[in-house]
């Protein structure tokens, strides 16, 4: 009695979703100190204007492979670790991260920062001068006077007349 085993089915394989090419097929720059600190600092960035941390680390995964730099990434509520370079000789860099609150107008620019980093338009030199831009706008702002004005509304409502308020 031979019977014949049924063959098992071929499954294709799953694409990797961090096997990114580098744009234009071409073959991604040689990691540089700017394309490490880019990196570093989008990550500080990101996670301090609310990225969740799956979504953090697959970005910069994305981005790293972009760039020629081979990394690794771990968040944490109020840290991120980043390894850079092959295991044997890894870089370890630990960024003590106070969570801020989300900030969709930030993420927004930071994710068209990080795209036009990605495709080449610009350099990721040129990535880290709109990051402090967008920083030093955004440390001009008085938050508190914002908060007062937002508290006072909230105040003045209450004292309105219930048929008054909106």
């Amino acid at each position: 009695m031979n019977a014949t085993r049924p063959t098992p089915p071929v499954i294709p394989e799953t694409p990797d979703p961090l096997d990114v090419p580098p744009p234009s097929g071409e073959r991604a720059p040689a990691a540089s100190a700017v394309s490490r600190r880019f990196i570093l600092q989008l990550a500080r960035q990101l996670h301090r204007h609310g990225t969740p941390a799956h979504q953090l680390e697959v970005t910069l995964s994305v981005l790293a492979k972009r760039l020629g730099v081979q990394a690794e990434f771990f968040s944490t509520p109020t840290s991120i670790m980043v390894g850079i370079g092959e295991l044997e000789e890894q870089r370890v860099h630990l960024m003590r991260v106070d969570p801020g609150e989300p900030n969709l107008g930030h993420l927004s620019q930071l994710g068209e920062i990080t795209r036009l980093v990605m495709d080449g338009e610009i350099t990721p030199a040129e990535g880290l001068r709109r990051i402090d831009v967008m920083d030093a706008a955004a440390a001009g702002v008085p938050t508190v006077a914002y908060s007062g004005g937002v508290r006072a509304r909230v105040g003045g409502d209450c004292l309105l007349p219930q048929g008054a308020r909106r």
